[in-house]
């Protein structure tokens, strides 16, 4: 079955769940955190990531030569870049995000137009690919057949090339030039791999804007205090002051002042330019009860 490609299946809305101090350092700076993905909560995903790439590679790729690369494939390939991710959810009351994401009680849901956000980004010209969006994809057969299509047309015709290359006695640079564009293969493969989490994730309901970085990129790294100690991060700008806010509202998490939560809400929107949002501001439905 083919997967469908996932940035053409943008939601009507989505949620980024913060805390109060997340919350206000968003409207304070109009942008929201954007973290290196080996720095995220789920400190597995990326492993899960190279996991899936290299089986999955590996499966297609039976010549040594290939093989010796994927065997390096995390301190190669993966090495080379770094991966920048916002995370989303298009679900705006959900427990489990209240309770990971919001700081117990007392969290916020900030509803975004994920159009009006992807317009903003258009004029970024900071470092690494432009940004990219998807809904997460969790099922790994999903995942699976997703690289197999990625693979399916460029793999075939670098093992011919090789297999041809060392049949003839000449595998130099042929070989070379294989394994490079082998490589390079790997690394859009990678390109994709943000848009992949394990399965057991499925219930957050995850949609994702990221970036791919090099490494040795000379840009200056952003870095905040995050449970590894300091997290690099990129701001994913929310646009211009002048420009349509992509902010349509807050849902005021389960709390013990719901009342005072949302009347600080409002009054700190409105200072911020976010007037249309500041009249959409409502409590969950939900109780950590």
């Amino acid at each position: 079955m083919a997967i469908d490609n996932n940035e053409d299946q943008t939601p009507g809305s989505i949620w980024h769940y913060t805390t109060a101090g997340g919350l206000e350092g968003i409207l304070r700076t109009g942008s929201i955190y954007a973290t290196d993905i080996q720095y995220l909560n789920d400190s597995k995903e990326w492993r899960h990531i190279t996991r899936v790439v290299q089986e999955e590679v590996g499966s297609e790729a039976s010549l040594e030569e290939f093989s010796k690369l994927l065997t390096n494939f995390e301190d190669g390939v993966l090495s080379q870049i770094d991966c920048y991710v916002a995370c989303f959810c298009m679900n705006g009351d959900l427990l489990n995000q209240w309770r990971g994401y919001s700081g117990g009680t007392g969290g916020f849901s900030i509803e975004l137009d994920p159009n009006v956000l992807i317009a903003a980004q258009a004029t970024d010209s900071g470092p690494g690919d432009s940004w990219s969006h998807s809904s997460v994809i969790y099922k790994e057969a999903d995942q699976r057949e997703f690289i197999r299509e990625k693979l399916r047309d460029s793999l075939p015709v670098l093992g011919r090339l090789l297999a041809d290359a060392i049949a003839k006695g000449t595998p130099e640079p042929h070989r070379e030039a294989a394994m490079i564009a082998f490589g390079l293969a790997l690394l859009q493969i990678t390109r994709e791999a943000p848009k992949f989490k394990a399965e057991a994730f499925e219930t957050e309901e995850e949609w994702r804007m990221f970036k791919i970085v090099a490494h040795d990129d000379p840009f200056p790294r952003l870095l905040r205090q995050g449970s590894f100690g300091l997290t690099p991060y990129l701001p994913l700008s929310l646009g211009e002051k002048e420009g349509p806010s992509p902010i349509r509202g807050v849902i005021v998490g389960p709390t013990t002042h719901p009342k005072l939560a949302m009347k600080a809400v409002r009054q700190s929107l409105l200072s911020h330019g976010h007037a249309l949002a500041s009249d959409n501001v409502t409590l969950s439905n939900l109780s950590f009860r």
